[in-house]
């Protein structure tokens, strides 16, 4: 049943149902229920005139607020209404008003003059009470049923009922005697549930939307100048986002409107000619991200990468600086900047290399062409050097994917010996370099992908196993420009890791200042408060205050008991001080 059929379905309801039960519709968490009832039905009972109260049971502990909340939502909702004018209207909802009561101050037993007020106030008839987030009412699931079978039975109400019922039914195992198999059946809550619902709730509808207008009409709800570029651009933009969400098995659109928030607020931060092939390639990793982090697979960032794709798809990574902004509320700029060149970079050669370009188009070539491409990179990567160590990640995705059609197992394999020894060699002559993982091909099965993993790790080894650039600090002044850049180039990795200060030998440090100028002082003054100006300051560095006020007592001490620094150099002190301890009051908040 689509969307359409589903809105026929419950204005049927509405319109002409005489059984006094209630309906429910059933689907997965953030599978679109919510969206849909805030849209499209809203906007089909608003045509038709006809009126509803919309109530979220979420964290509702007793039937009575049940009652206040749709009583409040339903004065607020129709404050002009003829009812509050003063009209007579006869109040239906007497399950409601029992509710309620108690809120007034109103006895039931002998207050009923008191209570006229209240029943000519609102009028629940001929109008719809959606509720929804059953699920997660804590009020016990009978008793909630209870409660709705007289609002529908006894008061006539019309009521749909919104839920995740995996959340609610659950079952037992057995052992069969006859099959001796192990089977499964209802336990004994949710038999019961079973039984109440059976009387309370008429029909259970089971969502299913159509995702393609479902997502469209999510990215419309967003005006800016990139998405609307991506969208002219890449017509199957809409379809890519699907693809993602089917090789995810994840459809939670709660996260998809997330991951276009966080996204389209990245994007609100360029201010230079972006590159809209790399801005969607974004926007799509970013999707799979937080895909992801709803699945709550392990999300957690290697270093190393400056994407990632065992955090987001096969076919799109997320970004470094996209996931620190995600994670942590902190966007670098520079990081964007030098991803977006990067990736123009690989594409400029892949179209320029014809080598590669077969290789990359496999699936639409000749066999023998593709053969013959092999061999001639396997000859490259031997001899001159032609083939960038940065396109070997993609090179491997590729060779690996196609390995298993055309053969060729050994020269493959004998390539992707050769890129790791060149790696290895490279990296023992000049360690400036990093290996980053860009778009690749998706591998159709588990022992390609882990043939992939593996070739990373032992690609990304020399690397890896290189020292932290904070702890081969050799505290002289004279390189604290050096120190500085270092700090810049390095500040995502400090995030991740949850630490900086604690990086650094407090009492060196210290004993490093004493040799510097009120130039450099300053220069580092700038980038302690660079390093620590981020919002998430207690989730990201909380770890970093105990050191923080050990150094800020040791500066404090080197000021007044030293007598190298002149005047100036004394009050750039007393600056960092105060910046210190600016740090640690947001740290202790």
């Amino acid at each position: 049943m689509d969307c359409n059929q589903l809105t026929k379905c419950i204005m049927n309801y509405l319109e002409n149902d005489k059984t006094n039960t209630a309906i429910m519709l059933s689907g997965d968490w953030g599978c679109g229920k919510s969206y849909y009832i805030k849209n499209q039905l809203r906007e089909e009972l608003e045509k038709e005139g006809k009126d509803y109260v919309l109530v979220s049971l979420y964290g509702i502990n007793k039937l009575e607020d049940v009652s206040k909340a749709l009583y409040i939502e339903a004065r607020a909702s129709w404050l002009n209404k003829k009812s509050e004018k003063g009209s007579i209207v006869k109040f239906t909802a007497k399950t409601i008003i029992k509710g309620i009561a108690s809120f007034f101050g109103v006895d039931l037993n002998v207050s009923q003059e008191d209570l006229q007020n209240i029943y000519n106030s609102i009028d629940f008839s001929n109008k719809l009470i959606i509720l929804e987030d059953f699920e997660r009412c804590p009020i016990d699931k009978v008793e909630l049923l209870g409660y709705i079978n007289n609002l529908v039975e006894q008061d006539g109400v019309k009521v749909l009922v919104v839920a995740n019922e995996k959340e609610i039914i659950s079952f037992e195992q057995f052992i069969d005697e006859k099959t001796k198999k192990t089977q499964k059946k209802y336990d004994e809550g949710s038999l019961k549930y079973l039984r109440i619902k059976e009387k309370t709730i008429g029909d259970t509808f089971y969502f299913k939307n159509n995702i393609d207008e479902t997502i469209t009409s999510i990215l419309n709800l967003y005006e800016n100048e990139y998405l609307t570029e991506i969208k002219n651009q890449y017509p199957q933009f809409i379809k890519e986002i699907v693809s993602i969400m089917d090789e995810l098995k994840c459809y939670n659109l709660r996260s998809l409107i997330y991951a276009c928030q966080k996204t389209l607020d990245m994007f609100k931060q360029i201010d230079w000619d972006a590159d809209i092939c790399f801005l969607r390639n974004v926007f799509l990793g970013n999707i799979a991200f937080c895909l992801k982090k709803k699945n709550k697979d392990d999300v957690s960032w290697n270093p190393i990468d400056l994407c990632s794709y065992d955090l987001a798809s096969n076919r799109y990574p997320v970004y470094k600086f996209a996931y620190h902004y995600i994670t942590f509320h902190y966007l670098n700029i520079d990081y964007f900047k030098f991803s977006e060149e990067q990736f123009k970079h690989f594409m400029e050669k892949h179209e320029a290399d014809k080598d590669l370009s077969i290789l990359y188009s496999y699936y639409k070539r000749k066999e023998k062409d593709v053969v013959e491409a092999i061999n001639r990179i396997k000859t490259r990567l031997e001899t001159d050097g032609t083939i960038s160590i940065q396109e070997y990640p993609k090179l491997a995705n590729y060779l690996i994917s196609v390995k298993p059609i055309i053969g060729c197992d050994k020269k493959i394999n004998q390539c992707k010996e050769i890129m790791i020894e060149n790696v290895a060699n490279q990296y023992r002559a000049d360690n400036s370099f990093d290996i980053y993982f860009h778009d690749g091909i998706v591998l159709g099965t588990q022992e390609q992908k882990d043939e992939f993993n593996e070739f990373k790790q032992r690609l990304q080894k020399p690397i890896s196993e290189k020292e932290d650039p904070l702890k081969i600090l050799d505290y002289k002044a004279s390189n604290i420009d050096n120190f500085c850049d270092m700090i810049h180039k390095n500040v995502s990795t400090f995030y991740n890791n949850k630490g900086f200060i604690n990086n650094i030998d407090v009492l060196k440090f210290v004993e490093m200042l004493k040799d510097c100028s009120a130039s450099q002082l300053h220069e580092i003054r700038d980038v302690f408060q660079w390093v620590y100006s981020i919002s998430n300051i207690k989730e990201v560095l909380l770890g970093d205050k105990e050191n923080l006020i050990l150094l800020l007592e040791k500066i404090k001490t080197l000021k007044d008991t030293a007598t190298c620094f002149d005047k100036i150099q004394k009050q750039q002190l007393t600056w960092f001080c105060d910046n210190i301890q600016s740090i640690c009051d947001k740290l202790g908040e």
